[in-house]
């Protein structure tokens, strides 16, 4: 598991590298570079070609496809990935602009100002304009609590800088990309397929992707979590537990938005049951459902589950509603298993899913439950969960209490490919 998860981070470094080792070996201009504006204009486009190659891999990456789930160990890690990328882009980009500036301005500030400045350069303005674009989306996702059908259409103008940075790539002046045929063939490969899948999955996914349909067939509401069971109308989902999928509601309450939620009932259920806190605008809505509603099911995606571990003894860590995927993976625990479960909770009333848990533990001999109510002055103690230095650590939570645990875990002894996590924040 743990290759598979490097495979991804060195294809990763290959995708930003290869644009500027071909840009090396076969343009004859980067063999003479001696004056400073020379070398300022070579770092540029080095910053260039890195940034839209990685730009490419990015969009690539976003679209869901089987291999990039096994090489970076799940669709979690996949989007984590995405994030780290796509500020890397960001990074590489404005870097290009400031080198090209400061390669001006060691002319004269006048030559600085004349570059910056608009023009009839098209090639150039669209360039100029793509990179404010991005600043200005990046920061409004990452600073500004928006709604998720604004951040949905955010991400989708960012891809849409693929078709603007390629113009700008192929038609400024002095281009390499017009002269250095290696270097046109890969980004025609790596910039197509990401052009490709872009105009894919904006027109047709919601048409061409695979999904089940299934209707409500129950739901509750407890202390803010709303527990939905779901009836498959045809073929049901087939999938192992502590996996997820991506759910569409279709109700007159609530957006046609498709959302990823971890699955809850058992592998050997027809049925599924999702489990939702209401920590956003979309998860606030979904009580308002109804028995009979149609929901178009996409999946299943992730690799965090005990069945993707080889060691049978383990200590899993909820906190709140990270509990779902465990309790999946508690119905589905075969014989031989060794596990500790410590779930993370406010208040009694929010353990939902408690006594439930309890009986799975009377039934199964190697699973215990351990409750810890923090309004009880109660706190998960990483030292007494690192004792045992031989299991596997897996934890659902919120990523603050995640990062918490994992650091503390490393600090007593616990080898950073013991330690797995699921990272899905959206609501």
């Amino acid at each position: 598991m743990q290759i598979k998860k490097i495979n991804g981070v060195l294809l990763t470094i290959a995708v930003g590298l290869t644009p500027v080792i071909l840009w090396l070996l076969f343009s004859p201009a980067t063999l003479v570079v001696t004056q400073t504006t020379q070398k300022l204009d070579a770092l540029a486009k080095i910053a260039a070609l890195s940034g839209l190659a990685l730009l490419s891999f990015n969009i690539i990456l976003s679209a869901r496809l089987p291999v990039f789930e096994r090489l970076f160990l799940g669709l979690d890690r996949a989007y984590r990935a995405h994030r780290i990328i796509g500020g890397s882009v960001l990074i590489l980009l404005m870097l290009h602009a400031a080198l090209i500036t400061a390669k001006y301005s060691s002319i004269s500030l006048l030559s600085g100002y004349e570059y910056l400045k608009p023009n009839l350069d098209v090639a150039l303005m669209l360039g100029k304009i793509a990179l404010g674009a991005m600043i200005v989306l990046v920061a409004i996702s990452m600073y500004i609590k928006i709604k998720y059908q604004w951040f949905v259409t955010i991400q989708r103008c960012l891809g849409a800088m693929i078709f603007v940075g390629g113009y700008h790539a192929l038609f400024v002046s002095n281009s390499d990309l017009r002269t250095n045929l290696p270097l046109f063939a890969y980004f025609l490969l790596i910039g197509g397929s990401a052009a490709g899948l872009y105009v894919y999955r904006s027109l047709f996914h919601k048409t061409v992707k695979r999904k089940l349909d299934y209707i409500v067939d129950s739901l509750s509401q407890t202390e803010g979590i709303t527990v939905i069971w779901l009836k498959p109308l045809k073929n049901a989902l087939a999938c192992y537990a502590g996996q997820f999928a991506f759910f569409q509601f279709s109700s007159a309450s609530v957006s046609t938005e498709s959302h990823p939620f971890s699955i809850s009932s058992g592998s050997d259920d027809s049925r599924i049951r999702i489990a939702t806190k209401a920590l956003g605008d979309y998860t606030s809505e979904l009580h308002k459902l109804k028995t009979g509603d149609l929901v178009k099911v996409e999946g299943p995606y992730g690799y965090f589950s005990f069945t993707k571990i080889q060691n049978p003894k383990q200590v899993w860590v909820a906190g709140g509603i990270g509990i779902t995927p465990f309790v999946a993976m508690a119905h589905s625990l075969p014989p031989g298993y060794q596990v500790t479960l410590y779930y993370r909770v406010r208040t009694m009333t929010q353990a939902i899913f408690l006594k439930e848990l309890q009986g799975v533990a009377c039934d199964k001999p190697g699973f215990e439950i351990v409750t810890i109510c923090t309004n009880h002055g109660q706190s998960i103690n990483a030292k007494e969960l690192a004792k045992d230095t031989a299991a596997a650590y897996l934890m659902c939570a919120s990523p603050a209490m995640m990062h918490r645990l994992n650091k503390q875990l490393r600090q007593y002894g616990i080898p950073k490919h013991n330690i797995y996590y699921e990272d899905f924040a959206l609501t």
